[in-house]
């Protein structure tokens, strides 16, 4: 057993989305720690002491990028830099887009992950890399990585017919924190969101108010939660709409945003997408939109 784990490469990555992805190229020629696991959030993840002695044990260390792990880009990009894959970096920019704060362009959204066609192309990333610490296994990283690429453009097919079954008027998708535009854009949805790209931000009155607004404006009637934030914010804005004489729901079920699930099977990329789909379908398709009984 010890001999075979020799040649297993130690990879270390950041989220659970890009983890899921080295373990289906790379099989089982591969040991894989992740560092943001089931509800973390990479915006305001900290690493620990153990985490930079496995960043520097590791043959790679695949990231993010696009600012998504705020406080681990610099000791990534100059400790790391021989060894840092970011694996966002051959995604063609017209697929990102803008990230905006207080009106300013900040650089690009980094919830990429949401973008299925742009998340299967980070595959070839990921297997390139993959084969030049270890060209042994050149052809089955390849096929591996076309395979699963292969299985997101699927899903995304999946996504696209039973999203278009929602009505026009149930199309506003209503989260904690923005990180569902490339969904959005991705399948004829709007979103819109209590705090911005990064949930570093603080959400206020203001912020509350506003969203509030909309939903009444728009009868919009659920609300999603996600399960890297508490609910305090969500719930904030659903009594605020009842203190408008209307009503909102929260969603039975979360969102996951930025980290995969601890159980099947949202513990893996596929399975947290399809269970978005399925949910924000399921929640937009119910019920209406109503008063607050006095």
């Amino acid at each position: 057993k010890k001999k075979e784990s020799q040649y297993r490469l130690k990879v270390v990555a950041t989220t659970g989305m890009i983890g899921d992805m080295v373990k289906n190229i790379a099989g089982d020629y591969v040991q894989v720690k992740v560092l943001c696991g089931p509800g973390i959030d990479p915006h305001t993840y900290k690493p620990t002491l153990r985490d930079v002695k496995n960043m520097r044990q590791a043959d790679l260390v695949f990231y993010n990028g696009l600012h998504l792990e705020a406080d681990l880009i610099d000791f990534l990009r100059t400790d790391l830099s021989e060894k840092a894959i970011q694996v966002t970096k051959d995604i063609p920019k017209s697929m990102l887009l803008d990230w905006f704060r207080d009106g300013k362009v900040e650089g690009y959204d980094p919830h990429i992950w949401n973008n299925l066609p742009a998340w299967a192309l980070t595959t070839k990333t990921v297997a390139k890399a993959l084969s030049k610490k270890n060209p042994n296994h050149l052809d089955l990283y390849r096929k591996n990585g076309e395979l699963y690429a292969q299985k997101i453009m699927d899903l995304h097919q999946y996504a696209k017919r039973e999203l278009a079954k929602l009505p026009e008027g149930d199309r506003i998708l209503v989260s904690g924190h923005d990180a569902f535009q490339y969904f959005a854009r991705s399948y004829g949805l709007q979103s819109i969101a209590l705090m911005g790209v990064s949930t570093v931000a603080e959400t206020g009155t203001r912020e509350i108010r506003d969203i509030v607004n909309r939903i009444i404006k728009d009868e919009i009637k659920v609300i999603f939660t996600e399960s890297i934030l508490n609910n305090k914010g969500m719930q904030a804005v659903q009594k605020a709409v009842e203190a408008n004489g209307k009503m909102v729901r929260l969603s039975d079920k979360e969102l996951y945003s930025d980290a995969l699930g601890r159980l099947k099977p949202v513990n893996t990329y596929l399975g947290m997408i399809k269970s978005n789909v399925d949910t924000i379908l399921r929640e937009l398709a119910t019920g209406e939109f109503q008063t607050a009984s006095r």
